[in-house]
């Protein structure tokens, strides 16, 4: 029952942000995400601006808060639910202390007319792993922002 109530919300979203493919003109059908959506171009005081918010985030380096917010964006602009979005500094992939983390998407709902959707976080960094839940909203200029976050255990 929960599946079939999200894969409604996730219909009703992709039939109102327009889900067509632009080559084709074919909207996509019911629970099927974008693929022919490529992630938009944002600056990285947007991506820092996106993802300020995250309680989990704030205190890792400002290249992994680029990095995850990126993948938060691209996620959340698709809105697959079957996959999560891992990010981690290129950079840095063989240094046990390298900053890496993964979203995944929960539920999708309108909160005064505006889209929104809850999140898992989870986040490994100089050996703690962070895991906590929120909520990104669809700002007026196509931008997800992180609107609220928690760590779990505190809410």
């Amino acid at each position: 029952m929960k599946k079939v109530a999200i894969g409604v919300v996730i219909c009703t979203f992709l039939l109102q942000t327009g889900c067509t493919d632009p080559d084709r003109g074919v909207r996509h059908q019911c629970g099927s995400p974008c693929p022919h959506k490529t992630p938009e171009k944002i600056s990285r005081t947007s991506l820092l601006e996106v993802y300020r918010a995250s309680a989990l985030g704030r205190d890792l380096p400002l290249a992994a808060q680029v990095a995850a917010s990126r993948a938060l964006q691209d996620l959340l602009e698709t809105g697959d639910y079957d996959h999560d979005s891992r990010w981690q500094l290129p950079h840095l992939t063989e240094h046990r202390h390298a900053p890496k983390g993964r979203f995944i998407l929960q539920t999708a709902r309108r909160e005064k007319g505006v889209p929104c959707i809850t999140f898992k976080q989870e986040i490994d960094y100089s050996d703690k792993k962070l895991k906590g839940h929120g909520k990104a909203c669809q700002s007026a200029s196509g931008l997800w922002r992180i609107v609220e976050e928690w760590p779990y255990g505190t809410r």
